[in-house]
């Protein structure tokens, strides 16, 4: 039988290669293994939902320590009254109030109404500003609406405030209101209507 002889370049030239060849396979794997984990990343990355982060506003409060409340009733009681302006029209603003002593502050409720004949106007932001003593108030106004023949009285906001019981030092505390109207009447404009009067603590 013949032998077969193998030169040593031969052998080294064979063991070359077999490396080269476990290290294309190895490579290929590892190549291929990590395009699969980069593909699965991005398509997590496609499809994960979307962070939404929701902001809730504080709730919006009457300006300073005022509170809204319905219409008060101003009726034969102490410590209540109301007073209106007088513009020389049939537009002129109605504050009646009530108060009375609470510890060292005094709670009033306050109506602020219109009095007035045929008259359309929109809600006014920011509309109303109320003055007591050495508080102010600002509130938004509501939407007027008025169709009827003769004078008609709607309520333009109702608010119940406290102030210093220090502000009736002397038993009466000032009061003012104003209504941003800002339109015309009966052919006379009227930027605002503004109307003054006391409180009195008896």
């Amino acid at each position: 039988m013949r032998k077969t002889h193998y030169d040593k370049n031969d052998i080294i030239m064979a063991l070359l290669i077999v490396i080269a060849l476990i290290l294309a396979i190895f490579t290929g794997v590892k190549l291929f293994t990590g395009k699969r984990h980069a593909q699965a990343k991005v398509t997590a990355q496609a499809t994960a939902a979307p962070t939404i982060v929701v902001v809730t506003p504080p709730p919006q409060q009457d300006a300073a320590e005022g509170t809204g409340g319905p219409e008060m009733n101003t009726g034969p009681k102490a410590n209540s009254g109301g007073f209106m302006t007088q513009t020389g029209t049939s537009l002129n603003l109605i504050v009646n109030w009530y108060a009375e002593e609470a510890g060292d502050e005094v709670s009033i409720y306050i109506d602020v109404l219109l009095d007035c004949y045929t008259l359309q106007t929109g809600s006014r932001n920011q509309g109303i500003t109320i003055g007591v003593g050495s508080k102010t108030f600002v509130y938004d106004s509501a939407p007027v609406a008025v169709s009827t023949p003769g004078a008609d009285t709607v309520l333009l906001h109702a608010t119940h405030v406290y102030v210093p019981a220090s502000d009736f030092a002397s038993g009466q505390c000032p009061i003012y209101a104003t209504w941003n109207f800002g339109g015309s009447y009966g052919g006379q404009p009227i930027p605002e209507l503004t109307a003054q009067g006391m409180i009195t603590l008896e």
